[in-house]
């Protein structure tokens, strides 16, 4: 499938298939750093431990707590693992068979006894009635060490970064809340696509990526002007070459007699095309580069005039539901 740009004069180029990144899902994850220090905190315990036999009531608990914590970081909590995978899965055996060794029953042969299920039967010992000797708990920090060298290697080569407030706007918002610069009855008349557009815009705001989120917010305009366009042509799926096409159309359509009871407002007509004279079209320059404020401001009216053509989308598409029921109700009767 081909996604289509259409620079400037109405010509239209071909671009390569999977261009349209803006509707599939952000690749960047969100990381709680709070989780690092948990773990830590988690492996501290196991340390403190190792140093003197424990009581394996005492002892249970941490390893079990251990034992969750790598299994979190290995299903890729609070982030994937790269080498240090292989590390993490040797310092989960080292818990698991210490476990075995002193919280399992066996038969007299050595061999582990099982229920009726089939299952392992836990032989849990009570508060000071057994110990864990050092040497079992070692086998399990020497592990961690080895886990621990090629994960702090692993961070090195890792990237955190603080995201700076953006003027009044709350950064958490900007990255992943942008559809909620919107009312939520709008969010269905502006669409998957602009409004997958729209949120680049904000997420390229937030991280410095200032001609980027200029060139989303102009492309979230065009894509709800195709349905404002639809709308008020009364053409639903119809499409047109390009920005210039639509507000020419859209003129005559205001312009029309006998006039419909509907038709596009001039102001916004005027709004989006000074968006895409002043702002889209430039930004097709490959030179041209947008500032932090040509940015911000770009997103502002860009948000804007979408609200604008949505809330008089809105207005048509309730007349005619109602116009639609008003037949069926008459058919019935």
């Amino acid at each position: 499938m081909e996604a289509l740009i259409q620079p400037r004069h109405g010509e239209v180029l071909s671009f390569p298939a999977g261009a349209s990144r803006a509707e599939e899902a952000p690749v960047m994850e969100k990381i709680n750093q709070f989780a690092l220090y948990e773990i830590g905190q988690t492996f501290q315990k196991l340390r403190k431990a190792d140093t003197s036999n424990v009581d394996a009531f005492d002892a249970f608990w941490d390893l079990s707590l251990a034992q969750a914590q790598i299994d979190k970081m290995l299903s890729g909590t609070p982030f994937a693992l790269g080498v240090s995978a292989g590390k993490a899965s040797e310092v989960r055996q080292a818990i698991q068979n210490t476990i075995n060794r002193n919280f399992y029953a066996k038969n007299p042969d050595g061999t582990f006894a099982l229920d009726e299920e089939g299952k392992c039967k836990w032989d849990f010992p009570a508060r000071g009635t057994k110990k864990i000797e050092s040497w079992e708990l070692s086998m399990v920090t020497n592990a961690l060490d080895k886990f621990e060298t090629v994960f702090a290697e692993e961070m090195r080569e890792g990237t955190s970064y603080h995201i700076p407030q953006r003027g009044i706007t709350s950064v958490v918002a900007l990255v992943e809340h942008g559809e909620k610069a919107f009312p939520e009855e709008l969010g269905h008349i502006i669409g998957i696509k602009a409004m997958a557009d729209f949120k680049a815009a904000c997420r390229c705001f937030a991280f410095d990526l200032y001609t980027a989120s200029g060139y989303h917010s102009a492309r979230a305009v065009e894509a709800v002007l195709e349905t404002y366009y639809q709308t008020f042509a009364n053409k639903p799926g119809e499409t047109l070459r390009g920005w210039n096409d639509y507000v020419e159309a859209l003129k005559k359509v205001k312009d029309k007699k006998p006039k419909q009871k509907y038709l596009p407002d001039g102001r916004t007509l005027l709004s989006v095309d000074e968006i895409r004279f002043h702002h889209r079209n430039p930004l097709m320059h490959p030179r041209v580069t947008l500032t932090e404020t040509d940015a911000d401001m770009l997103l502002s009216i860009a948000k804007v005039a979408m609200l604008a053509m949505s809330q008089e989308i809105k207005c048509v598409w309730s007349e005619r539901k109602a116009i639609a029921a008003k037949i069926k109700a008459k058919q019935k009767g």
